[in-house]
């Protein structure tokens, strides 16, 4: 890439994430920069009053001149006190607002990506986007108020010191200008060492996430000291390239602090041989003094803004990206009203491949409302894949799939994920009471509405048997409940629902034959009009179905009732084993 394509991309980045959340600050940020620069004019101007009651009051012997500048000197105490109140809150603002909007900007944008995009994607990168990335530039948007205010201050002392002495203000202040090149110096090596940091720290943040969410693979493998030897190498690179990072900083500040000490002693070195020789006065040479020691303030304050500012574009840089990306599943132009609720579901010439590899071929199939579709085939047949394409978690090369004679493509998402309803296997449940679990895509469900799903996925006994009943709350990924106590509850919260069309993905993978019989004759009662698709591996579900389709390396090989299938279709039998119909 040139030098200016590079530019250009780092100027998009600039106006992309920093942008937004500016102007998710704006009102802040522009409050705390007026509020900061009176604040720091209040301080500023404190030096020029105790220099006034020193050589006008103190010296000659005036009090009551003593007196006056003294009372102004104390109201502008008052003052600073007061903008230093209103400039942090203003500044602490501005950072939340900035933070807080940019992240919910890339999570809503993250939700709104495909299901292919999340297969694929750094869980552990995107964490850190999401997270460290977005406080850092939450973080800068609170400092623009206070390096607004630290400019303003540079520039109101220098004016006095370049007022109240010519020669000395020229001394003290002619260090600035190499402190900004300084600046200009060193904005590049921080802002790669502050990528690389980024980079390392998604790179552990990983496989923390996988260690966490893996413990019991890895425990039951025994393989920690195997794991250990991929963080170790990564923590280590995360504490090197932390390193480096400060030892540019602080490079730069020695560098930055031994300027302005020269700068204090040529001024008081020159201002005490005039003082002496009776050309400057005693309080000139204090509020010279005074000025320098808050000039040398500010302008390390710069410095160290100029690196949070380098860390920001560096985190603006990994974020944009994100935003960038354009899903594969989008809302349609022209969206068209489902009809009235039938539950049709067909698949005409369904074909989709990943990798250039067939995953579904030219599939089709018709189920009519209220009819119970149980899909059969090995594993990497397809089922899975068939399943996903009815909500747009995926959308197929080439066919369509239609709803009541609309195809999904052409519906707005969140009605059609209302009428089509999938659940799967993975019963992810989260950190809260199973009532709040079951409600999930329904938080307004009334508690009958909760059990009466719970009942129909058999979960209701052992639900009440816990000591807080529905109220109970269950782990992170609900680990503190058995595999089946999870897919009952998962399947419950499904059923809740209520959505034309269910589509369930082995979900009773983890019961007794027993229970996975009871549910599915719950589902399958006389009078129930939902459509199901079922995906399964059990003989004792395909017999309550209406109609049976067996799959075979992505083509519909066979179908029919599940005892026409056990005796025309050799690999029904073996798919099924000699499993027993109940």
């Amino acid at each position: 890439m040139s030098g200016t394509s590079r530019a250009r991309q780092s100027n998009a980045n600039l106006a992309g994430a920093l942008g937004y959340a500016l102007r998710k600050a704006r009102g802040p940020v522009l409050q705390g920069a007026v509020v900061g620069i009176a604040w720091e004019a209040s301080v500023a101007v404190a030096p020029l009053l105790a220099q006034r009651a020193i050589d006008q009051g103190l010296v000659p012997g005036d009090w009551p001149r003593l007196a006056f500048w003294l009372a102004l000197l104390l109201a502008s105490g008052v003052l600073t006190a007061v903008f230093s109140a209103l400039r942090h809150r203003a500044a602490t603002l501005a950072g939340a607002r900035g933070a807080y909007g940019l992240r919910g900007r890339l999570t809503r944008h993250l939700l709104g990506l495909s299901a292919g995009f999340h297969d694929r994607a750094d869980r552990g990168d995107v964490l850190v986007r999401v997270t460290t990335d977005t406080d850092t530039v939450g973080i800068f948007i609170d400092l623009i108020v206070t390096w607004t205010a630290h400019a303003g201050a540079i520039v109101i002392m220098v004016v006095f010191m370049l007022q109240m002495d010519l020669e000395l203000g020229l001394i003290g202040t002619g260090y600035i200008p190499l402190v900004f090149l300084l600046m200009w110096a060193v904005r590049q090596a921080y802002e790669g060492r502050t990528t690389k940091l980024r980079e390392a720290t998604a790179k552990l943040t990983g496989i923390l996430h996988t260690y966490i969410t893996g413990v019991r693979v890895i425990k039951g493998f025994g393989v920690e000291a195997h794991q250990r030897t991929r963080y170790e190498p990564a923590n280590t690179a995360v504490v090197d390239r932390s390193m480096a990072l400060a030892l540019l900083g602080t490079a730069s500040t020695v560098i930055g602090t031994f300027l302005p000490a020269i700068a204090l002693v040529a001024v008081f070195w020159r201002g005490g041989m005039r003082a002496i020789a009776g050309d400057l006065t005693v309080g000139v040479l204090v509020a010279f003094g005074a000025w320098l020691v808050r000039l040398f303030g500010k302008t390390s304050g710069l410095m160290s803004r100029l690196m949070y500012f380098m860390q920001a574009r560096a985190s603006a840089r990994r974020i944009d990206p994100l935003l960038d990306i354009k899903s594969d599943i989008s809302e349609p132009p022209d969206p068209v009203d489902l009809p009235v609720s039938e539950g049709r579901l067909r698949f005409v010439d369904v074909t989709v491949t990943f990798n250039n590899q067939p995953v579904l071929e030219v599939v089709c199939l018709d189920v009519s409302p209220g009819e119970t579709v149980v899909l059969v085939g090995k594993s990497g047949s397809g089922k899975s894949m068939l399943l996903n394409l009815p909500p747009r978690l995926y959308d197929p090369q080439s066919g369509g799939v239609l709803l009541d004679g609309v195809d999904v493509r052409d519906l707005p998402l969140d009605e059609l994920r209302t009428a089509v309803c999938l659940a799967t296997e993975e019963s992810l449940l989260f950190r809260d009471t199973i009532a709040a679990n079951i409600a999930l895509g329904v938080p307004e469900a009334s508690h009958s509405q909760i059990e009466e799903a719970a009942r129909m996925a058999q979960a209701h006994r052992f639900i009440a048997e816990m000591p807080d009943g529905y109220d109970s709350v269950v782990g992170e990924r609900g680990l503190t409940l058995s595999g089946g106590q999870r897919q009952r509850i998962a399947l419950a919260r499904a059923i809740l629902v209520g959505s034309r069309v269910l589509l369930l993905d082995d979900v009773s993978s983890s019961l007794d034959p027993a229970t996975d019989a009871a549910i599915w004759k719950a589902l399958t009662r006389a009078g129930d009009k939902r459509t199901l698709l079922v995906a399964t591996q059990r003989r004792c579900i395909a017999a309550l179905a209406d109609r049976v389709v067996l799959l075979d390396s992505g083509r519909v090989a066979a179908q029919g009732t599940d005892q026409e299938l056990w005796e025309t279709a050799p690999l029904y039998r073996q798919v099924l084993g000699q499993g027993a119909v109940a």
